[in-house]
C-alpha cells in the first residue's frame, strides 16, 4: 500500500489490464523537440595501456532539437540540429590531464526517415561544420559510434495489437558505409541482426500514457573504413519508452558490448546510452 500511494504522489502509476493495443509512431507534424543523449564508453585497448579503467574511455553529451515532418501517412521525418555537445576522455587524464575535443558537435544536422512502426530507418548526416577532416582517429570514431548507436537501437513496434507480456521479433539492417558525412569514420559500416522486442506494460506519468518496451538485440556490423578490416560482434538491451498520446518515443536506455575485431587483436567494446526528451 505505501508503494502505492508513493507512486501515484510521483505521478507514476501502472495502468490495470487492459485489452490489446496497436503501437505506433504518430507525432504531430512541425513539433519541435528538446532533447538530450549521452554515451559512456569503454574500449580496452593496449592503446590506453596506462588508462584508468574504471572509468570511460569516452563520453559525449548532445543536446539536440528535432523537427518532425511527415510527407505522407506512411512517412515520417526526423530532423536533428545539435545545439551543443561535449566530449571527454575520463580514461585518459592520468595520461593526459587535458584530453578533451570541445564542442565538435555543434551544428551537425541529420535526417533520419522511418515509417510507423520505426522500421525502414534511413539516416543521413545533412551537414557537421565543427567535425575537422584531420581529427584524431579516436574522436572520428566515437562521433560514428554515436550516429552508429541511434541505428542499432532503434526498436520497432510490431505489426498486430498487443498486450503486456507480449513479445515480436525482427530483423536489423543498416547500412552506414556510404552514408554522407560518416565517409571514413571506420568503426561501424554495415550489418545485419536480430532483435526480440517485449510490451512491458503501460504507465501513467505526469497525464500521459507511456509504453515500456524492453529489447534484446544482437548483430554484427563491419567497419566503415575497409582499411580497418574489423568487425563488432554485438549484443545489446534496450528499454523504450513510447508516449501513445503523443505518438512518439520519449526515452531510451540501451547497454551494448560486444568485442571489436581488428588487425591489431579483439579490443571489448562496452557502451551505455540514453536518449530522452526534455
Amino acid at each position: 500500500m505505501l508503494l502505492v500511494a508513493l507512486a501515484q504522489a510521483s505521478g507514476l502509476r501502472p495502468v490495470a489490464a487492459q485489452d490489446a493495443i496497436l503501437l505506433r509512431l504518430n507525432p504531430a507534424a512541425g513539433q519541435v523537440i528538446r532533447m538530450r543523449a549521452d554515451m559512456d564508453a569503454w574500449l580496452r585497448t593496449p592503446l590506453f595501456a596506462g588508462a584508468d579503467t574504471t572509468q570511460p574511455t569516452a563520453q559525449v553529451t548532445s543536446f539536440i532539437t528535432r523537427i518532425i515532418t511527415s510527407p505522407d501517412a506512411q512517412q515520417i521525418e526526423l530532423t536533428d540540429h545539435t545545439d551543443s555537445s561535449t566530449f571527454d576522455f575520463p580514461a585518459m587524464r592520468g595520461m593526459m590531464p587535458a584530453a578533451g575535443s570541445g564542442d565538435l558537435l555543434r551544428g551537425m544536422r541529420t535526417m533520419s526517415r522511418l515509417d510507423p512502426r520505426a522500421r525502414s530507418v534511413a539516416t543521413m548526416v545533412v551537414e557537421a561544420p565543427n567535425l575537422p577532416t584531420g581529427m584524431p582517429a579516436l574522436i572520428r570514431g566515437v562521433q560514428g559510434l554515436t550516429v552508429a548507436i541511434a541505428r542499432l537501437t532503434t526498436v520497432s513496434l510490431p505489426e498486430q495489437p498487443v498486450r503486456p507480456g507480449d513479445t515480436w521479433t525482427d530483423s536489423l539492417t543498416f547500412d552506414l558505409a556510404n552514408v554522407p558525412g560518416l565517409t571514413g569514420v571506420g568503426v561501424v559500416g554495415a550489418g545485419t541482426g536480430q532483435a526480440t522486442m517485449r510490451f512491458e506494460r503501460i504507465e501513467h506519468r505526469f497525464g500521459a500514457r507511456i509504453a515500456v518496451i524492453t529489447a534484446v538485440a544482437t548483430a554484427n556490423a563491419g567497419a566503415g573504413d575497409a582499411a580497418q578490416a574489423a568487425t563488432l560482434n554485438i549484443s545489446a538491451t534496450s528499454t523504450v519508452d513510447l508516449d501513445l498520446d503523443a505518438g512518439r518515443f520519449v526515452r531510451s536506455e540501451t547497454l551494448l558490448a560486444g568485442p571489436l575485431v581488428t588487425r591489431l587483436g579483439v579490443i571489448p567494446v562496452r557502451v551505455r546510452a540514453t536518449l530522452r526528451t526534455l
